[in-house]
């Protein structure tokens, strides 16, 4: 399963629509304010357009792609690989990606990647998809270095290499790149690429944690919860669920439905959770996002950021 991410930050450019008023915007962008298709991919991005609003949306998105802000079809593109607005066409959505990957837009680079490690809408070729991952991990989306650590770590592309993916991951990590700290932390809990160490793994959620990364916190919960006997804790687990489910960990707000003993505040928690796009609750099919993952492990709806590592 993949996830979500947002956009990147609109540039300062003024257009004539606010960001929750979709029919200005709609109107906006027909008009020809690619400012304000921009806005219109983040909307959707952020799951804030209503239903009835997607199928007009995508149209518009559509009749734009063109425009030399490649955000509009890379949004097009997630709206294709995700069926919303539009019937599902991943082949359609692979080439939108692809596009835009050529004309710089680094996630579309990403997510051409896990369409070509997975063969989903195009032939397979790890050894190209790899390559996409380092590139747009070397020149500053975090959001990639976890799919270059995983593809380094796993042997995609090229024999695997354990030692030299967990570094990345602890690069960018260090970096401030939150989410890293969680996939290494995880990666040494699960056993699934790298040899089980807890004690590690505590270390770099907390650091992680610290940073304000909601899914470093949920880890570290997980592992209070009852993921280690030594470590059991639901006193030390329910603030950190807390934290991770204001930072909008899904999961974590999931979790807190499951411990809560009222069942208001379970209703409560699996609707935030639901909103978040927990993999537990959410709709079948809502499965990728233009970050693009190889690994199932969390969701996230952030911007990946800019930072080089």
């Amino acid at each position: 399963m993949l996830t979500l991410l947002t956009l990147a930050v609109l540039a300062a450019k003024p257009h004539p629509c606010k960001p929750g008023d979709v029919p200005a915007c709609l109107k906006a962008c027909d008009r020809g304010d690619g400012s304000a298709c921009v806005t219109l991919a983040e909307l959707v991005e952020a799951h804030r357009v209503s239903p009835a609003q997607l199928a007009p949306l995508y149209g518009a998105l559509e009749r734009r792609c063109k425009d030399p802000d490649t955000r509009v079809c890379f949004a097009q593109g997630v709206m294709l690989l995700r069926g919303i607005g539009t019937p599902k066409d991943v082949a359609a959505a692979a080439k939108l990606f692809e596009y835009t990957c050529e004309r710089g837009e680094l996630r579309g680079c990403t997510n051409l990647g896990v369409r070509l490690t997975n063969g989903d809408g195009m032939a397979k070729d790890p050894v190209r998809a790899r390559e996409l991952f380092v590139k747009a991990c070397n020149e500053g989306l975090g959001h990639a270095c976890l799919n270059a650590a995983y593809a380094i770590g796993t042997g995609i592309g090229a024999p695997a290499d354990p030692g030299e993916g967990a570094k990345l991951l602890e690069r960018v990590c260090e970096n401030g790149y939150g989410p890293a700290c969680a996939d290494l932390a995880s990666a040494l809990l699960n056993e699934t690429w790298l040899s089980r160490d807890p004690e590690r793994a505590v270390k770099v959620a907390t650091h992680g944690c610290d940073g304000n990364d909601g899914s470093s916190c949920d880890v570290l919960s997980r592992l209070y919860l009852g993921g280690l006997s030594n470590l059991k804790d639901e006193a030390k687990a329910r603030p950190l669920l807390e934290k991770a489910c204001r930072l909008e960990a899904p999961q974590a707000c999931f979790n807190l439905g499951v411990i809560a003993t009222d069942l208001k505040t379970q209703a409560k928690r699996y609707q935030q959770s639901c909103t978040l796009g927990s993999a537990r609750v959410q709709q079948p099919g809502v499965d990728a996002g233009e970050g693009g993952r190889l690994e199932a492990r969390r969701e996230a709806r952030r911007d990946a950021g800019a930072r080089r590592v």
